[in-house]
């Protein structure tokens, strides 16, 4: 797993005490097909974001960060998806931690869960 650049820079400030909360609580969608970059800062055209549902420790060194998306949530043609720290429900609000190139079409005849897996062990 590749976090974005922006996130080591949350990381090493949380380090130095300038920054006291460094957990993804939203998750945006969007529709850019851009290429994925470490320099990214934001998704390439967001058009949503849900408050993330839950965490679920995998093991010792991994984290499953959970968005619950309900029948009335993103339905439309979603092409990225970004995890954010720091972050409110204003779109392009926080510091986007990773982002995801998808591929799905949410209608409201239906419900979605995504998750993303933090891994923290060098390998």
């Amino acid at each position: 797993m590749t976090f974005v650049a922006g996130y080591y820079t949350q990381l090493r400030e949380a380090t130095a005490g300038s920054v006291t909360d460094i957990k993804p609580n939203y998750m945006a969608w969007g529709n850019s097909t851009a290429a994925e970059s470490s320099t990214f800062t934001a998704l390439g055209n967001e058009l949503g974001r849900q408050q993330v549902t839950s965490y679920l420790d995998v093991n010792t060194d991994a984290q499953r960060i959970i968005t619950y998306l309900g029948p009335s949530v993103a339905n439309t043609t979603v092409k990225e998806l970004g995890w954010f720290i720091g972050a409110t429900s204003t779109a392009g609000s926080g510091t986007l931690m990773k982002r995801d190139k998808v591929s799905w079409t949410k209608t409201s005849l239906e419900s979605r869960q995504e998750q993303l897996t933090a891994q923290f062990k060098s390998t």
